[in-house]
């Protein structure tokens, strides 16, 4: 049986092409409160503040914990700002791409796309903590940025906030490399200066980088040579970094 969503008619009511809503573009919607998460928790949102929606991401017209509320999914809106990305404190900036807590509805600049969401771009300036700032409120479905090569990669200057780095032979990074996820490199990977994993890292043969190396999650290689730092939360395998840093295998 066909079901609604919100206010919006089951599949096959109306005619295709028929006009639901034209306020504002369609930026105002209407939910049921129970498909919404807010920081006061599923099924309850509060005026103001922002909300989810699987991937819509907007702010509540109204308090609600029953029946239907209306959200606006645009927008420059008054929102607490909380000044951490993956690796930890990150000061804000205006023009700052900000996202969301799909459980929590905390707003900041991690990007986790297991947790986070797109939600908009940061209208002020702050060091640290939690800020209320204005905020550009954006619906903006992520769009995972993949970079798979099946040969070999020479890159000149650096790469910053790929979701996933793959290549199939060796990849040599003139300065910095930042990826969000996940780090796979099938035979030598060679960075001039800092590289930065926000996930799981893994080098069939030598990792060389020039300066830091900073991995959130795993990380796996048959030797490392690393110039200045090695900073791992999670597990190291079969990995030997030189210069005595680190020395470790599992």
């Amino acid at each position: 049986m066909p079901t609604t969503f919100g206010v919006y008619p089951a599949e096959d009511a109306l005619t295709e092409g028929e006009q639901i809503s034209s306020t504002y573009e369609g930026r105002h919607i209407t939910l049921d409160v129970s498909d919404v998460t807010s920081a006061a928790g599923i099924g309850q949102c509060t005026k103001g503040l922002p909300i989810v929606c699987g991937h819509i991401v907007g702010i509540a017209f109204e308090t609600k914990t029953t029946g239907q509320v209306a959200i606006d999914t645009e927008g420059i809106w008054v929102v607490d700002v909380d000044a951490n990305d993956d690796i930890g404190v990150s000061a804000v900036a205006g023009g700052d791409p900000l996202y969301i807590h799909t459980g929590t509805c905390v707003v900041s600049k991690r990007t986790n796309e297991a947790t986070h969401i797109p939600f908009g771009y940061a209208l002020g300036d702050f060091a640290a903590g939690i800020m209320r700032i204005a905020v550009k409120l954006h619906w903006d479905p992520p769009t995972p940025e993949v970079f798979d090569i099946g040969g070999a990669l020479s890159v000149g200057g650096s790469l910053s906030a790929l979701e996933h780095f793959s290549v199939a032979y060796d990849a040599t990074i003139g300065r910095d490399l930042s990826v969000l996820q996940h780090f796979s490199v099938a035979y030598n990977a060679i960075v001039g200066n800092d590289l930065t994993v926000n996930g799981h890292g893994n080098v069939a043969n030598n990792l060389i980088v020039g300066n830091d190396l900073t991995v959130t999650g795993h990380l796996g290689a048959l030797r490392a040579h690393i110039g200045n730092g090695a900073t791992f939360t999670g597990a190291i395998t079969n990995l030997t970094v030189e210069d005595g840093i680190v020395t470790a295998a599992s």
